[in-house]
């Protein structure tokens, strides 16, 4: 397995090997969006609408998009600052599954996966691991190794596997409940970038805190425990629920079973999914049955009602001002508006509403996920 710690610390230093091979990275992967094949343009394509739908339309002029505005200036315009996020976001998604693989393989044993396996995250099915890849807006480079990105990908491999089997690699515990995959993440977007796009991550120890709250109240046993996040990010919340659940003896089917997160975001639920294996992963064993990882990626907004309701539901919901997401989704949950009894402001005059998202997410969450009697605690 990589030593995650090392490769997190070198990750932050703009100076180290590492960096340097994974700004280049990046570099070469915005050079291929800028000229892309017909199936990558339609990737990019997808990826712009998702980026108005979770992070809202930087082409809007609005006021609050002026940090934003300043950064796209800077970057010779939107398009420019977005491809250039988009080609970030896409090394980010490599590197977490370069890790993901060399830890299933030092646990599990097997071989090297090919460069199609590591780019889709299907390698994972080889170990029981049912739902951890799949073909989302990073899988573009799949269809871009033939014009240039296999030897960018064989360099992120070859940079990522001098951590493996360092002497600390066994430093990672799953009791540990920190999420390096997070600062993964944090350490490849710019900070100016992240908080210009109202993204601001819960740190470790205040999840901790929060969800101790949320238990207090509660006053159940977290051994069984239904616990859900409907903007789970990349997991830290679902990692201290899970450390929780392994300080109580719960066994991986118990642990699986009683934990749920959802996202929109594709990175964050492959970050997620990554947190979530990596704390389980002692307890995996290939050739038992199946393991479904309890990550999904939804839009809590539009999420049915069903039965897999949460006795407690946890995290950090989103906060985007409604006025900067795109028309069409406004208008397919204005109705929620009135229904939670937010607002009095009905038909055009709530395309002009100020309020925050989290707040509608809030009692969404509340309505579709909790159970009777259950409780919500947020940061």
């Amino acid at each position: 397995m990589l030593d995650l710690h090392a490769l997190c610390g070198d990750l932050k230093d703009a100076r180290s090997p590492l960096r340097k091979e994974i700004d280049g990275g990046a570099e070469a992967a915005l050079t291929l969006l800028r000229r892309p094949s017909e199936k990558t343009a339609a990737l990019t394509a997808g990826w712009l609408e998702d980026f108005r739908k979770i992070y809202g339309d930087p082409a809007a002029g609005l006021s609050g998009h002026s940090r934003l505005a300043r950064l796209a200036a800077d970057c010779g315009g939107t398009e420019a600052l977005q491809l250039r996020f988009f080609s970030i976001q896409t090394c980010c998604s490599l590197l977490i599954k370069i890790i993901m693989a060399s830890a299933l393989r030092g646990a599990l044993g097997g071989g090297e996966p090919s460069r199609r396996e590591l780019i889709s995250g299907s390698f994972a099915g080889n170990y029981g691991v049912t739902n951890y890849g799949g073909e989302d807006w990073y899988c573009w480079p799949a269809f871009e190794l033939e014009r240039g990105f296999a030897p960018v990908l064989d360099g992120l491999r070859a940079a990522a596997g001098r951590y493996e089997g360092a002497p600390s690699a066994g430093a990672l515990r799953p009791e540990d409940s920190c999420d390096l995959i997070k600062q993964i993440y944090e350490s490849m977007i710019p900070k100016e970038l992240r908080h210009a796009l109202g993204e601001y991550y819960t740190p470790d120890w205040l999840a901790a805190y929060t969800l101790g709250r949320g238990l207090t109240y509660s006053g159940r046993d977290i051994g069984t425990l239904k616990i859900a996040d409907p903007s789970c990010g990349s997991g830290t919340f679902l990692l201290q629920a899970i450390a929780g659940k392994r300080r109580a003896g719960c066994g991986l089917r118990e642990i699986l079973s009683t934990v749920r997160g959802l996202d929109i975001n594709p990175l964050a639920v492959l970050s997620a999914k990554s947190n979530c294996l990596l704390a389980v992963l002692d307890l995996l064993e290939l050739g038992e049955e199946a393991v479904d990882l309890p990550v999904y990626q939804t839009d809590a907004l539009t999420l049915e009602a069903d039965g897999e309701r949460a006795e407690l539901v946890a995290g950090n919901p989103p906060w985007v001002n409604w006025e900067y997401l795109p028309p069409a989704y406004r208008a397919g949950s204005q109705e929620l508006w009135s229904r939670y009894g937010l607002v009095s402001a009905k038909g055009p005059a709530l395309s002009f509403l100020k309020e925050d998202v989290s707040v509608l997410m809030t009692c969404a969450a509340a309505d579709r996920l909790l159970a009777g009697g259950g409780d919500v605690v947020l940061q």
